[in-house]
């Protein structure tokens, strides 16, 4: 999807830190669907925020 300089790390991120964050009694069917399913735009915007927020703490 030309995405790539996104690595699984991220993508792992992205759900803990956004879709598994609030979930519960998540079973594997649900996490492998997610991991799976996930919008190739959210995870990117995701990307992009978490590395302009590490470069900002670089500066300072």
């Amino acid at each position: 999807m030309g995405l790539s300089y996104i690595e699984e790390k991220d993508i792992w991120d992205y759900l803990v830190e956004n879709k598994w964050k609030v979930g519960k009694d998540l079973t594997l069917s649900d996490i492998v669907d997610d991991i799976l399913n996930t919008d190739n735009a959210s995870i990117d915007k995701y990307f992009k925020e978490k590395n302009t927020s590490l470069d900002d703490k670089d500066i300072i």
